[in-house]
């Protein structure tokens, strides 16, 4: 059976000080820089979900980032570690695909 995922929802964590610093600290990932492998999702089966997280901000940032299945975490939260105006750091999960419609 093949399964349809639509969407993915990404949950980032930073440290509750960053967020008194006006824009200091800006992570962001793109629709593109997300990507299932393999890229054909089959119900039962387990892709890994990658994404590409960047630094906009001007200061370096740790942060944590979690997947998520509806409301439902997908795995650990996976740290980055990204560099202001630096590469992004590429970061995944591993996910069996379900039964059916889902949104991640």
């Amino acid at each position: 059976m093949r399964s349809l995922c639509l969407g993915i929802i990404l949950g980032v964590l930073l440290p509750t000080a960053i967020f008194a610093q006006q824009m200091e600290y800006d992570l962001s990932v793109a629709s593109g820089d997300i990507s299932f492998v393999p890229t054909r999702l089959v119900a039962g089966s387990t892709v890994r979900i990658y994404a590409s997280i960047r630094n906009q901000g001007n200061k370096d940032a740790t942060a944590s980032v979690t997947f998520f299945q509806g409301d439902v975490a997908i795995g650990a939260p996976q740290p980055v570690s990204v560099r202001s105006g630096g590469n992004s750091d590429e970061i995944f999960v591993d996910f069996t695909v379900p039964q059916g419609a889902c949104n991640v």
